[in-house]
């Protein structure tokens, strides 16, 4: 009888061995795709702000759309990160950078320019916004030193 529940018992821990890399593959898909809708949302709310509104200088209310970042639990440390462009690329456009561990970034060029907020509520121009888990993101259209940016912060602000 021991012998049949530790034979059971190996060949379960033997399955579940097996069965990780899977499990994990699909996980990894599933962040990725999941990712890739956070991407499109805020691009589509980037384009849809610059289509039907008029930048305005710091100061002034601002034309707003508000993102919902949904991040997938698994695997952990899956997130985004909202920067400047990629060295040499001259069209001021920004780029998202995806990761999800165990898989190669993934990087998608925006269409519009999108920087964060610094701490005092200036535009960070150099600077990049990780996102690590769910949130709100609030994109504002303004005008600074006479060029059209939206910028983004956490949260409503």
């Amino acid at each position: 009888m021991s012998l049949r529940l530790l034979l059971a018992v190996v060949l379960a821990g033997a399955l579940v061995a097996a069965s990780m890399p899977a499990i994990q593959a699909a996980q990894r898909t599933q962040a990725d795709r999941q990712l890739s809708t956070t991407v499109d949302d805020l691009n589509t709310a980037a384009m849809a702000l610059v289509r039907q509104s008029d930048p305005v200088p710091p100061g002034v209310p601002a034309a707003t759309r508000r993102v919902r970042v949904s991040l997938p639990d698994k695997p952990a440390d899956a997130g985004i990160t909202i920067g400047p462009p990629a060295d040499g690329d001259t069209s001021g456009r920004s780029q998202i950078r995806t990761m999800v561990p165990g898989d190669p970034p993934g990087h998608t060029v925006l269409n519009e320019t999108i920087r964060p907020h610094g701490p005092d509520g200036a535009v960070s121009w150099n600077d990049s916004l990780t996102v690590r888990e769910s949130t709100e993101l609030t994109l504002h259209y303004r005008r600074v030193d006479g060029t059209a940016v939206i910028t983004v912060a956490r949260g409503f602000k």
